[in-house]
Protein backbone atom coordinates (compact mmCIF):
# COMPACT_ATOMS: atom_id res chain seq x y z
CA UNK A 1 0.00 0.00 0.00
CA UNK A 2 1.47 3.34 -0.67
CA UNK A 3 1.48 6.13 1.39
CA UNK A 4 -0.76 8.22 0.03
CA UNK A 5 -3.73 5.37 0.37
CA UNK A 6 -1.82 4.38 3.89
CA UNK A 7 -2.53 8.21 5.32
CA UNK A 8 -6.09 8.57 3.94
CA UNK A 9 -7.19 5.47 5.62
CA UNK A 10 -5.58 6.25 8.69
CA UNK A 11 -7.52 9.48 8.49
CA UNK A 12 -10.64 7.79 7.87
CA UNK A 13 -10.20 5.60 10.56
CA UNK A 14 -9.81 8.42 13.16
CA UNK A 15 -12.65 9.79 11.72
CA UNK A 16 -14.74 6.46 12.93
CA UNK A 17 -12.93 6.55 16.28
CA UNK A 18 -13.40 10.48 17.11
CA UNK A 19 -16.74 10.55 16.06
CA UNK A 20 -18.95 13.01 18.62
CA UNK A 21 -21.58 11.17 20.79
CA UNK A 22 -25.37 11.99 20.29
CA UNK A 23 -27.39 11.65 17.43
CA UNK A 24 -26.03 13.98 15.25
CA UNK A 25 -22.64 15.39 14.48
CA UNK A 26 -21.09 18.76 13.70
CA UNK A 27 -20.70 19.59 9.23
CA UNK A 28 -16.91 19.80 10.27
CA UNK A 29 -16.93 15.87 10.60
CA UNK A 30 -18.29 15.38 6.68
CA UNK A 31 -16.11 18.20 5.38
CA UNK A 32 -13.09 16.08 6.75
CA UNK A 33 -14.37 12.50 6.01
CA UNK A 34 -14.99 13.92 2.21
CA UNK A 35 -11.12 15.13 2.18
CA UNK A 36 -9.84 11.65 2.63
CA UNK A 37 -12.11 10.71 0.46
CA UNK A 38 -10.86 12.41 -2.21
CA UNK A 39 -7.55 11.54 -1.26
CA UNK A 40 -8.25 7.79 -1.32
CA UNK A 41 -9.97 8.42 -4.75
CA UNK A 42 -6.87 10.27 -5.99
CA UNK A 43 -4.74 7.80 -4.55
CA UNK A 44 -6.39 4.85 -5.93
CA UNK A 45 -7.95 5.59 -9.47
CA UNK A 46 -11.26 4.56 -7.51
CA UNK A 47 -14.87 6.31 -8.37
CA UNK A 48 -16.19 6.92 -4.81
CA UNK A 49 -18.54 9.03 -5.26
CA UNK A 50 -21.68 6.41 -3.69
CA UNK A 51 -19.80 7.04 -0.53
CA UNK A 52 -20.42 11.02 -0.14
CA UNK A 53 -22.50 12.27 2.09
CA UNK A 54 -25.48 14.30 -0.20
CA UNK A 55 -26.41 17.70 0.89
CA UNK A 56 -29.50 16.93 1.52
CA UNK A 57 -28.37 14.63 4.56
CA UNK A 58 -26.82 17.87 6.69
CA UNK A 59 -29.66 20.22 8.59
CA UNK A 60 -29.60 22.92 10.80
CA UNK A 61 -31.97 23.70 13.53
CA UNK A 62 -33.42 27.07 14.17
CA UNK A 63 -31.77 28.53 17.19
CA UNK A 64 -33.49 31.75 17.43
CA UNK A 65 -36.48 33.36 15.78
CA UNK A 66 -37.80 36.76 15.81
CA UNK A 67 -40.61 37.26 14.26
CA UNK A 68 -40.66 39.73 10.75
CA UNK A 69 -37.01 40.77 11.89
CA UNK A 70 -34.84 37.38 11.93
CA UNK A 71 -34.11 33.73 11.92
CA UNK A 72 -30.51 32.05 13.24
CA UNK A 73 -29.72 28.34 12.29
CA UNK A 74 -27.14 26.36 14.38
CA UNK A 75 -24.33 24.95 12.36
CA UNK A 76 -24.90 22.36 9.92
CA UNK A 77 -25.33 18.79 11.42
CA UNK A 78 -25.60 15.49 9.90
CA UNK A 79 -27.22 11.83 11.19
CA UNK A 80 -24.08 10.35 12.62
CA UNK A 81 -25.33 7.13 12.02
CA UNK A 82 -25.62 8.06 8.08
CA UNK A 83 -22.20 9.36 8.84
CA UNK A 84 -20.79 6.34 9.61
CA UNK A 85 -22.60 3.53 7.79
CA UNK A 86 -21.11 5.59 4.60
CA UNK A 87 -17.50 5.36 6.69
CA UNK A 88 -18.19 1.34 7.27
CA UNK A 89 -18.95 0.90 3.88
CA UNK A 90 -16.14 2.39 1.82
CA UNK A 91 -13.91 0.69 4.12
CA UNK A 92 -15.43 -2.73 3.86
CA UNK A 93 -15.59 -2.07 -0.30
CA UNK A 94 -11.60 -1.72 0.40
CA UNK A 95 -11.42 -4.55 2.63
CA UNK A 96 -13.02 -6.98 0.43
CA UNK A 97 -11.20 -6.15 -2.83
CA UNK A 98 -8.37 -6.42 -0.76
CA UNK A 99 -9.17 -9.80 0.19
CA UNK A 100 -10.73 -10.66 -2.92
CA UNK A 101 -7.14 -10.49 -4.52
CA UNK A 102 -5.79 -12.74 -2.52
CA UNK A 103 -8.32 -15.52 -1.90
CA UNK A 104 -10.72 -16.29 -4.76
CA UNK A 105 -14.18 -17.04 -4.01
CA UNK A 106 -15.64 -20.05 -6.07
CA UNK A 107 -14.48 -23.13 -7.46
CA UNK A 108 -11.68 -23.59 -8.94
CA UNK A 109 -11.09 -27.21 -10.53
CA UNK A 110 -7.79 -28.80 -9.81
CA UNK A 111 -5.11 -28.36 -12.88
Amino acid sequence: MNDKLAAAFALLDSIRKNLPPGLRVPAKYVREYHSALGDLERASGENLAAYRVPARELSQDVKAYEPGRSTRYSEPRCDRAFLLAKLDALLSFFDFREHSAKAPIGFRPPK
